[in-house]
């Protein structure tokens, strides 16, 4: 395996390097709201097929936002509407990994940094900070020394923040309390676990384990225990995230290791009816999805080699759509309510 310097830049490498139309008579509109509601009830979330785009709606354009990292040019945390526009800079600088809360109040990120001891055979740490929805009244919570992180959380009720930290060959889970106590290993693997998010009522942990040529996605509880895994087939899982209801959970999948071709898939929060929503040639990466607040689309980062955009695609399936150009390195979307 890669000494803790060699994780960073492999680290890296995953998150950057892998990393209106003619107006309609009311009735015709209340039917299409009811046909929407109807094929929602069928399949557990989403809008029927020929439905308008729910990434385009006023409703999500006035009331949510996604906000994510730019790794290339101009580094910072940003936020812009679903469409691409509007965007600006909330805070400036870089950062390795970011969450913010669904109602968009609360974000936690982390910063990894090398104590510039030329001399250090360990010298890099991980800072775990928080903000409030607007970047505003940072903070250092929780620094990890001789180990950098790979994935963030913030719970959905703001209270505490899960993180994979990487020390040696291996990276385990942990949570912190938002106030920087109670920290709590959460995994003794030995492995590699990645890639973590809380589900809905926050009390189990999603994040994929890498073993055997392959990896699967599990879940564990907040506070610890009651391992499940919950993917079974062949391949290379990744980034798995709940759907707003807790009833699906979209993730990453391909074949080709830990790089290379990937696309995007949702399956139900037991593993079950498992479904390909993206399609593209051949190193593609779809990666690091986050559900819209209302459940309907999912937002990804699209890409290869040192460079990704960010796309939308609903979750009953189509066509996926540019949100936000690449040039820049986006990636790292959440999509949560405007503050």
């Amino acid at each position: 395996m890669p000494s803790l310097q060699g994780m960073r830049h492999r680290q890296t490498a995953r998150l950057i390097d892998r990393a209106a139309g003619a107006r309609r008579p009311l009735s015709v509109l209340v039917a299409a709201a009811m046909a929407a509601v109807v094929a929602a009830a069928a399949i557990g979330v989403g809008t029927a097929a020929g439905e308008p785009d729910p990434c385009a709606s006023a409703s999500a354009k006035a009331h949510t936002r996604i906000v994510h990292l730019t790794s290339l040019r101009n580094k910072g945390i940003y936020t812009m509407t679903p469409q691409g526009s509007r965007r600006h800079r909330l805070r400036k600088g870089w950062a390795d990994a970011l969450s913010v809360s669904p109602d968009g109040r609360r974000m936690a990120w982390a910063s990894e940094r090398s104590t510039g001891c030329s001399r250090c055979t360990a010298d890099f740490y991980a800072d775990v900070l928080v903000a409030d929805g607007r970047g505003a009244h940072a903070r250092r919570v929780k620094r990890f020394k001789h180990a950098g992180i790979e994935s963030v959380a913030i719970s959905p009720n703001r209270r505490r923040i899960a993180v994979t930290v990487f020390r040696g060959a291996g990276a385990d889970i942990y949570t912190i309390e938002a106030d920087g106590s109670g920290v709590r290993r959460l995994t003794h693997g030995g492995g590699q676990e990645m890639g973590v998010s809380f589900s809905p009522d926050g009390r189990r942990i999603l994040f994929y384990r890498e073993g055997g040529g392959g990896s699967a996605i599990y879940s564990v509880r907040t506070g610890g225990g009651g391992l499940r895994r919950i993917s079974h087939g062949s391949g290379y899982y990744t980034d798995p995230v709940y759907s707003p209801n807790g009833r699906l959970i979209a993730f990453s999948r391909g074949d080709g290791g830990p790089y290379g071709l990937r696309s995007l898939f949702v399956m139900r929060a037991d593993g079950s009816h498992v479904r390909r929503l993206t399609h593209h040639g051949e190193d593609i990466e779809d990666l690091e999805a986050d559900f819209s607040p209302n459940g309907r689309a999912i937002v990804f980062a699209r890409g290869s080699g040192s460079d990704f955009a960010l796309w939308t695609v609903r979750v009953s399936g189509g066509e996926a759509k540019l949100a936000a150009r690449s040039g820049v390195g986006l990636r790292a979307p959440d999509w949560t309510r405007v503050p």
